[in-house]
């Protein structure tokens, strides 16, 4: 099976060079004290990567999360959430513990949202930080930060028309050059756990 591709957006991270065991113990220490008070509760189950498109914006909600692994990607733990930002704060905190090289991306689609935003962001094992942003407000805003990868095409944030500077395709293409294709990492999953929090 792979990801459908009708989407407002989705934020999606990648652990690049990570052991899913230690990932899970990592975050289970992390959420310890909810566990030990049954705020969250922990699933295996099969993974549903739409459940977490259009995710509400703000933090009203509880949070949900997924990580799993794909046989076809060795050594890469994919984490989604119910959050807009993708629980970035999370993320980032795991990433100081399992290391490796962690990379999040926000998708999004023009045609359903009236401000939509992309996001490319690549941290190494020494916690080395590339950002690039492309989001409209009022008007389109390019932003970035951190020196280029070898694998970017610098010429893209040179284009006049701001919103062409990151999309969806130059996302998809530079996940392409990490050996990831965005629409199959949901296929010929062998191990997926799901956080589900039920109370503040």
């Amino acid at each position: 099976m792979s990801m459908i591709r009708d989407f407002k957006y989705f934020t999606i991270s990648f652990f690049i060079g990570c052991d899913f065991d230690i990932f899970q113990s990592v975050t289970k220490q992390l959420k310890r004290e909810q566990l030990a008070l049954q705020k969250i509760r922990i699933l295996k189950n099969k993974l549903n990567i739409e459940s977490y498109f259009n995710s509400p914006a703000g933090g009203a909600h509880y949070p949900h999360f997924s990580f799993w692994t794909s046989l076809l990607y060795p050594r890469i733990v994919f984490f989604i959430s119910n959050y807009e930002d993708g629980l970035t704060n999370l993320c980032h905190i795991i990433h100081s513990y399992v290391k490796g090289n962690m990379v999040i991306c926000t998708f999004s689609n023009e045609l359903y949202m009236e401000y939509p935003g992309y996001h490319f962001h690549y941290s190494d094992t020494n916690f080395t930080e590339r950002t690039i942003l492309a989001y409209k407000e009022d008007k389109w805003v390019f932003y970035e930060q951190g020196t280029p990868l070898a694998f970017e095409n610098t010429d893209y944030y040179k284009n006049r028309l701001i919103k062409k500077r990151l999309n969806n395709k130059i996302i998809e293409e530079y996940l392409l050059k990490l050996g990831i294709n965005i629409w199959d990492i949901d296929s010929q999953v062998d191990q997926c756990i799901t956080y589900q929090q039920n109370a503040w």
